[in-house]
């Protein structure tokens, strides 16, 4: 591409040193470069393209082709958004957590937060134990009804709405997902009650 400055400077850049640049741009970036420039719509497309599915990588998700909506600019956009509003991510993956071994067992002193915020889950005492291999290939976490892992507390309120996802296989009365703090109400995500449903006596 040839480029000349308003002081007259000319300037000549190859399709490595573009691609490389709308690379490292946010979605809203690559979506000026391509209504401003109309030689660039297609290579901002394509980097758009790649950023996503290195997005979707990272975030552990696969791109299903008839979810598709829109351009590559803006998808990458919905999943920008997705990212940023990703507040902790904690999973059994063996490179995430922090692990301390007592006899024969590994138990896990801390899961590391993947979201990047550093919401990371520890526990000194009564440490969950941890299970390599053992669903689908992935390191899983048992919990045995007295192990729990703790986060710092979250800004009260946490700003609403909230979407919480976990992947777990729970027996009898389980809670899975727990908040109570001093200055708090209480909220439990539970599954499992041995007598059938029945609202929380909080």
């Amino acid at each position: 591409m040839h480029f000349r400055s308003k002081s007259g400077a000319d300037f000549f850049l190859d399709g490595l040193v573009v691609e490389c640049i709308l690379l490292n741009l946010k979605a809203d970036d690559l979506h000026s470069v391509s209504i401003t420039c109309r030689s660039l719509r297609f290579p901002a497309q394509a980097a758009a393209h790649r950023a996503l599915l290195l997005l979707a990588e990272s975030l552990s998700c696969t791109l299903l082709r008839h979810c598709e909506r829109g351009s590559w600019i803006s998808q990458l956009r919905e999943w920008e958004a997705v990212r940023q509003a990703n507040l902790v991510w904690l999973n059994g993956d063996e490179k995430a957590v922090v692990l301390v071994k007592q006899g024969d067992q590994q138990f896990v002193k801390c899961c590391v937060d993947q979201s990047g915020n550093g919401n990371s889950a520890s526990m000194y005492m009564r440490m969950p134990a941890y299970k390599p291999d053992t669903i689908n290939g992935l390191g899983v976490l048992e919990f045995d009804g007295a192990s729990v892992l703790k986060t710092r507390p979250f800004a009260e309120p946490i700003p609403q709405p909230i979407t919480l996802m976990v992947v777990a296989r729970a027996r009898g009365d389980t809670t899975i997902v727990d908040s109570l703090g001093p200055n708090s109400s209480r909220f439990e995500l539970c599954h499992g009650y041995p007598s059938g449903w029945h609202p929380s006596p909080e």
